[in-house]
């Protein structure tokens, strides 16, 4: 699970000699176009928690992506701030105690500096943890609305807490559809939120919510939900469900006389399981940047995975991976010299150093972490389609989000 990336282990080589060494479990030999001056400092350890199996595998790509970003930083950016970065990766599985575990392990025994989640168990459970250790949480995609509740160690840069249970309806009020139900896992307890938060901020949208169905991947059937859906008959679903469950779910539903469009839930949204749902247009709510974007530094992130990881799976996940590591490259700019150790409080003040910023547009609105509770619920996310095999970005009816324009304008949630 400890990863030293290739640059400490092996020095300044040419790019075939890499695939020689380090992670023997990675067969992948990077392109190294340009080589920049060598790390000098003392490594940055940063923790990711992220989940691969138990049912949500679409987490998978969050350590493929780190592991490419920091082979990119150390080989040819001279590390961040003269500081090679190792990134300390483990599988939760889904579990919580397998979270809870490996939340311990990266204070006690790895000593990380900062963590990142891409999880949908480890948010609620380690967020308290790692605060108390002072150990900051510097991003990644985690929907329980607990780790917005916290304060002084938590710097999520990615749409979360309300926005993200709330996707499906504010995409619904985006293109002026009003009327939605929900489909939601009954696996997790964050899933278990989505159907209150939604009766709740119904009204405040303009937008009629219909009712929640719960359903499980272990579901024999799923008639049942499909029958109830086609009575309530909404202009829109919500698929608060794994990528998996709405494979069956669709079809049946369409046997049992739904016939209304489709909301992907927005950490399940990337461009290889969109295509297998069969059905368009499907509408998206995502909360990282819209990976198929023409954007300069969209294009940056999609050139270094393929020169770092070869095939890796690009969406939410991905980008929410992505932007968490950007900001704390950004961050970090203002953090302590090569030859100072970098410590927690180190992160954790130059975090609080970050003030309007979007990453070129990589975040959906600006940040500031610069007050006395540093998370500030995300409010704005893109909304896209994918039709006739392609995706596209559905332009905000207002100003955009984050002040971009093109493929990367984003959309806020505009309550009634």
């Amino acid at each position: 699970m400890r990863r030293l990336v290739r640059f400490v282990a092996c020095g300044l080589v040419l790019a075939s000699a890499i695939a020689g060494c380090g992670d023997a479990s990675r067969d992948f030999s990077p392109t190294v176009l340009t080589h920049g001056p060598a790390p000098t400092g003392t490594p940055i350890k940063i923790g990711l928690i992220y989940t691969a199996t138990g049912g949500f595998e679409v987490f998978r790509p969050a350590k493929t992506v780190a592991d490419g970003w920091a082979d990119w930083i150390n080989l040819e950016q001279g590390g961040v701030n003269g500081h090679p970065v190792e990134i300390v990766a483990i599988d939760d599985k889904g579990s919580g105690d397998a979270a809870t575990a490996a939340g311990r392990q990266l204070v006690e025994q790895d000593k990380v500096q900062a963590v990142i989640y891409e999880s949908p168990v480890a948010g609620a459970l380690l967020t308290p943890y790692f605060e108390q250790n002072g150990i900051p949480v510097i991003g990644g995609n985690s929907a329980d609305l607990e780790v917005t509740k916290t304060g002084e160690g938590v710097f999520a840069a990615s749409t979360q807490g309300l926005v993200s249970r709330i996707g499906p309806m504010l995409v619904s009020q985006a293109v002026g559809l009003k009327s939605i139900a929900e489909v939601v896992c009954s696996e997790t307890p964050s899933c278990e939120l989505v159907g209150e938060e939604m009766r709740q901020q119904a009204a405040r949208a303009g937008v009629e919510y219909l009712g929640t169905v719960k359903v499980g991947e272990a579901d024999p059937s799923l008639i049942g939900p499909c029958l109830q859906l086609a009575e309530w008959n909404p202009e829109t679903l919500g698929l608060s469900t794994s990528i998996t469950l709405a494979k069956r779910l669709i079809p049946e539903c369409r046997l049992q006389g739904y016939q209304g469009k489709y909301i992907v839930y927005s950490h399940t949204a990337n461009d290889v399981d969109i295509p297998k749902l069969r059905v368009e247009p499907v509408l998206l709510q995502v909360s990282g940047f819209p990976w198929w974007a023409d954007a300069e530094p969209v294009a940056q992130f999609r050139d270094v995975l393929h020169r770092y990881t070869g095939d890796v799976t690009l969406g939410v996940t991905a980008t929410t991976t992505w932007t968490a590591l950007e900001l704390f490259r950004k961050a970090m700019s203002t953090g302590p010299a090569a030859e100072v150790p970098v410590q927690a409080l180190d992160v954790l003040a130059s975090f609080k150093r970050i003030k309007n910023e979007t990453l070129d547009g990589l975040l959906s609105q600006p940040v500031d972490f610069t007050g006395s509770a540093p998370y500030a619920s995300m409010n704005c996310f893109w909304v896209a389609q994918y039709s006739n095999h392609k995706y596209t970005v559905i332009p905000p009816r207002g100003d955009s989000g984050n002040g971009a324009t093109g493929d990367l304008a984003s959309t806020c949630y505009q309550p009634q």
